[in-house]
């Protein structure tokens, strides 16, 4: 899971001021998958999807995320969710174990190539056969105000996309080819390049991705 010293330290101290705003395609995620399926929500931060997700009428889902005071907003704002602490590696989680398995804005905050992998890898090993995978994220930005901010010393230090957010906090765009080959194993359904808003309230491109395992 994320560097402490850059991602989940960050997002634990600034968890009782800070709204998502990934865009999720639920009406796409109900078309494949049934409301009685076991559904993990892997980096669920405040519970923000969860919670959506419960309100349609999906009762078993599950949260995991490695930011302590985002586990407490969650449990605070969102009474009843399974909301869980875990700090990476193996998830407490059977193989095999869900049907689908929800990534919003996760894999640019791991910011290591081997970490990624590591967790795509854990990823496919608690979804069931024919499991869903939906990721919405960030790839690499080609707007003026991002290419200012993925400057020589943090691509230098964390790899190509990096960039500061908030007062400490790096993230790590993808670029298409690297999220290509995170989600080799699985089988596309969907591909979307939707337009989005960052925290700060810039325009942000975000894919929108759904596979079958």
């Amino acid at each position: 899971m994320p560097d402490e010293t850059t991602t989940a330290a960050y997002w634990d101290r600034v968890a009782e001021e800070t709204d998502f705003t990934f865009p999720v395609d639920y009406e796409l995620i109900e078309e494949h998958l049934s409301r009685d399926a076991r559904v993990l929500d892997l980096g669920f931060g405040y519970g923000r999807i969860a919670s959506k997700l419960r309100a349609r009428g999906f009762s078993r889902v599950v949260g995991f995320d490695p930011a302590p005071s985002m586990i407490k907003r969650g449990r605070r704002e969102h009474p009843g969710l399974d909301l869980r602490p875990w700090l990476g590696g193996e998830l407490p989680l059977a193989a095999d174990s869900v049907e689908a398995v929800l990534m919003v804005g996760v894999l640019s905050c791991v910011i290591d190539d081997a970490a990624r992998m590591d967790l795509m890898d854990e990823v496919s090993r608690v979804l069931a056969p024919g499991g869903l995978l939906y990721i919405s994220d960030a790839p690499i930005q080609s707007t003026p105000e991002y290419k200012e901010r993925y400057t020589d010393a943090l691509e230098e230090k964390f790899g190509q996309g990096a960039l500061k957010i908030g007062d400490g906090g790096v993230v790590q765009h993808l670029s298409v080819p690297n999220f290509r080959e995170l989600t080799a194993t699985f089988t596309e359904l969907h591909w979307n390049r939707a337009g989005g808003e960052s925290l700060e309230g810039n325009k942000l491109d975000i894919i929108e991705y759904l596979g079958r395992l």
